[in-house]
């Protein structure tokens, strides 16, 4: 059973809304984060994952391939760089703001999911 900010988070983010969840840790937001990039999939979206660190990042990586298989998900954090056409790619926060800079408004990145930012 979903906690109350977790099904509140995920009918919004089905519901087309940006959705900032700000709960403590052990909460859920994982789910709701794999709940948005399955979102993305299905609907034939671009989308990235940002952890703060190279470590977090590899981590998510490894983790969603368990949930939508290797072929799925890439990674890129400036030293590394696997599978970077996949539909979801799992990146430092600075590889996607490389990304935008360098992109501007081709950049695609129809879904961003960003775990701890500051």
């Amino acid at each position: 059973e979903l906690y109350p900010a977790q099904e509140e988070a995920i009918l919004e983010i089905f519901d087309g809304a940006h959705v900032v969840l700000d709960t403590p840790t052990g909460s859920g937001k994982s789910l709701v984060a794999v709940a948005a990039l399955f979102k993305a999939i299905g609907q034939g979206c671009r989308a990235y994952y940002t952890s703060p660190t190279k470590a977090l990042v590899s981590e998510k990586f490894f983790d969603l391939c368990r949930y939508f298989g290797a072929a799925s998900i890439g990674m890129a954090t400036g030293d590394v760089a696997v599978n970077t056409r996949a539909p979801v790619v799992c990146c430092t926060a600075e590889v996607l703001t490389s990304i935008a800079l360098r992109d501007g408004e081709a950049a695609k990145a129809d879904v961003v999911v960003m775990d701890g930012f500051h």
